[in-house]
Parts: C-alpha cells; structure tokens; sequence
C-alpha cells in the first residue's frame, strides 16, 4: 500500500498558506509563526498490478481504452486490446479505511510524452495485460503488427510497434507497495490459438489420432528441455515475486473450458474433449507450480474459473454462453486482414464476471485472514456458478427499471434484467428494453440502455 494524506480541503487549504504567508512577509516581514494546512493523518491506499495475456487484457469485451480516441495506434492499451469491462478492472480493494475501490474507477494511465505512469492519486491499479502475450513478455518487450487508417479510413497502411516488457510497470511504483498481482499466463506458451485452428481446419473422421499426436507436441514442448513451458512458468512466477516484492499476494486465474462436450459444426466432440482435456490439464499443471511455490515470503495463489463456467462453454445456446465462439465481424481487431476475429473463444461479459467473482472470493479470504485452499483447489460457488446472483445483493434496493420482465429469473425485476439483454449478443429488440431518451440524442437505442446499467461506461463510448 502506498500512503497518501487525506485532506477535504487540502489543496485550497495549501494555496491559502501560501498566499498569507507573501503577504504577510512582503508587508510586516517574517511572520512569527508558520501557517500550514490542518493535517487530517495518513492512510494507506492498496496498489494492485493486473499482468497475462488475453484473458487478463479483456479481449472480446470491447470497449478498449482510447479505441475511439484519433491516437489510439500509438496508445499501449488500445494496441494490447486493454479493456474497460476486463475483469481484474472490476475486482474490489479496501484501502486503510474499510472504503472499498473498484480498480477500473482507479487507473493509471501511462503517459506517452514521460513514458511512465502519471502521478495522479488515483494510481491503485496498474493494467499492463495485453493480448498475445506469453511468457517471455514480462521481461522483453511485445511485438504489435496493426492496420492503420488513413485518409479518413478510404485506405489502410500495416505499422509496427514494441510494446514494453510488463514487468517494467514496477519502476513506477515505489518499491514494497505492491498487494496484488494478478495474472493469466500459459495459453499463448501452449499454442492453444493453433489448437483451435487446427482443430478447425482438420477433420477428425479422416485422421482420427490428429488432435491426439497435436496436443501430444505441445506436452512435449511442456515437460522437455531446459527452455520447457513448465520452467518458463517457474521462471515468470519467480520473477514476478522478485519484482513485486515479499508482501504482495500473486493471483494466478486459470483458464476455462472453451467448447461444448458434444462439439458444434467446427469442432467435433472428440476434439472438443481432447481440447478440454488439455485446458484441465493445463490447469491442474500451473496449480501444481504454485503450490510449490508458495511460502510465507512467496505469497502465490491459484484460482480455478473451470468450475465458474460450468454448462456456459462457447455454443452452449441459449444465451448462456461465457465464452465467445468464432466471430467473423471485426471492429477493433488490429489485423483488418485476418478472416476471423482476435475476440473469438474469449470471455464475453458474464465470462468476466465469473472471473471476478473467482478472483475477488480469493482476495476476500487473503483479506479476512482465512486460507484461500477453497479458491485454489476450484470449489464451485453459487455465485461463481451465477454471477448474476452475486451482485443481486448490491441491487435489491434500487428502483425497479422498466424491462420485458424478470429475465434472469432472480425473483425482481432489475438492473439486473436490463443487463442480461445487454450481455446477449446481436439480441435486436433491446431498443425496445430503453425507457426513455435518457443520452438526449433523439433516438431509443442500446445506448440508452448502458447509461442506465453503468453511467461511467457510458460516458466512455
């Protein structure tokens, strides 16, 4: 935790001081006495530092930050596909006072010009995840090809540029500060992107062992060598802890299972069981480096989301899905060339809530001093199983919104119905679902509907 002094008039209270003291000076001279700000005390505010891949950044739940700003393509977190919908960003810290803040509301923002983060006082949460990372992008840099428009987005030109290695964000912050870190890291390491795209593109009534001798590489490239996945793994952990220091607690998410255990059009049920399979395994993998690794000095946690999304894997129907499946349309993708879209098999909206609720049961038992052995061994919840049900508490109070009706079937007619519109897909009457012209722009919209689910949001579209 970082400390910060707590004034209501701090500011004012410092340019008065000044300002009797040149007075005072310039017209009687040296004043008897010093005039300072009346000192309220010190409290300790929380530092978290969300690191990974994908699946930490946010990808597939666009907005991404600056994605609508003309300078977006020399913006690291636009370029690393950073969302504000990602689900580290909706985890919740208490800072010395019991005041709980959501790490989206207190972002630093990296400036271009220092090449550091500003110093604002809201500095709690450090988001450096970017989107195809792997491993070796926490101590070197990341590589980002992109298409950029020009002449008023007619033609198109391919640039490049280098994103910085993530774990330098810890030069902006003092040393021993750090709580959290949090992290999604392996996938990219394990070629699960070409396990996919194999899988896609090869039928398995023709090679029936196809998938099996695949996945069988990528566990050899795993266990063998002394550049293995596994090392790197060990190695990243350790590397984080050295840089975050003895005090922080590491949260390492798991990933979930991505296809149906039937299979759907691309993917047969062999294959989406061998895909699975080797996700679980994955899983079960990493949790065995952190239970090693974790000490009294090597704070270092594991949290399983398999549970979480349970019966709401990609084509899963119904609008239960967690998980995006192949998506061909194409809005912020950074390669307008590729045919299919950067955000397909990611987590969709309920995705990063069930991820958060996952995290944040962690972060509550480090907090309250309890053992986080629940998290790490993947106990499935009701709340990570419904999200929905886990933020009903919040909202029971507020004022019934006008929707088709009670959509979740949580027994009230809420926010929470409102958002569950929002959170399906290419759903074409939620116009309908907007009460009124709240954004005074002439028109019954979908942006009607988000201002009323979350107003901050709003104003960043």
């Amino acid at each position: 935790m970082r400390k910060q002094q707590h004034n209501n008039f701090t500011y004012i209270s410092k340019l008065i001081a000044v300002l009797l003291s040149v007075i005072i000076t310039f017209c009687i001279g040296a004043p008897a006495f010093a005039l300072s700000p009346v000192s309220s005390g010190e409290y300790e505010e929380p530092i978290m530092v969300s690191l990974g891949d994908s699946y930490s950044s946010g990808e597939g739940v666009e907005p991404y930050y600056f994605s609508r700003s003309e300078d977006k393509y020399e913006q690291p977190d636009w370029l690393a596909h950073r969302s504000r919908l990602s689900w580290a960003g909706k985890l919740k810290l208490r800072d010395s006072r019991g005041k709980r803040l959501t790490m989206y509301q207190n972002k630093a923002f990296y400036s271009n010009e220092t090449k550091s983060y500003d110093s604002f006082d809201k500095n709690n949460w450090y988001f450096v995840a970017s989107s195809g990372a792997v491993t070796g992008s926490l101590n070197g840099t990341q590589g980002k090809s992109f298409d950029r428009y020009i002449d008023g987005g007619s033609l198109t030109e391919h640039d490049s540029v280098t994103l910085d290695s993530q774990l330098k964000v810890f030069e902006s912050i003092e040393p021993g500060t750090t709580d959290y870190v949090t992290m999604t890291m392996g996938g990219n390491d394990a070629h699960f992107a070409e396990v996919f795209i194999y899988a896609a593109l090869n039928c398995s009534f023709i090679n029936v062992n196809g998938m099996d001798d695949y996945i069988g590489r990528i566990w050899n490239e795993f266990y063998n060598g002394s550049n293995s996945i596994k090392n790197r793994l060990i190695n990243a952990y350790n590397d984080i802890h050295n840089a975050a220091g003895n005090q922080a607690n590491i949260i390492i998410a798991g990933y979930p299972k991505i296809l149906p255990k039937g299979g759907f059009i691309l993917f047969s049920a062999t294959e989406s069981q061998v895909i699975d399979n080797a996700i679980t395994m994955l899983n079960q993998e990493i949790r065995g480096i952190v239970n090693s690794l974790h000490s009294e000095s090597f704070k270092i946690h594991f949290v399983s989301v398999e549970e979480a999304f349970e019966g709401h894997e990609a084509y899963t129907g119904s609008f239960k899905e967690y998980i995006h499946g192949i998506k061909f349309v194409r809005v912020q993708d950074l390669d307008h060339a590729q045919i299919i879209s950067s955000s397909s098999l990611h987590p969709n909206k309920g995705g990063v809530k069930a991820y958060a609720l996952c995290v944040q049961e962690c972060i509550d038992r480090i907090e309250n001093g309890e053992s986080s052995s629940a998290a790490e061994e993947g106990a499935a919840t009701l709340q990570a199983q419904n999200p929905e049900n886990a933020e009903a508490s919040e909202i029971q109070q507020a004022q019934p919104l006008p929707t088709r009706g009670d959509i979740n079937r949580d027994g009230l007619v809420s926010i929470l119905d409102v958002a569950e519109l929002v959170s399906a897909e290419d759903y074409g009457a939620i116009v309908k679902d907007a009460p009124e012209d709240l954004n005074k722009d002439g028109a019954l919209s979908f942006k009607d509907v988000v201002i009323i689910i979350d107003p901050e949001i709003y104003a960043t579209q």
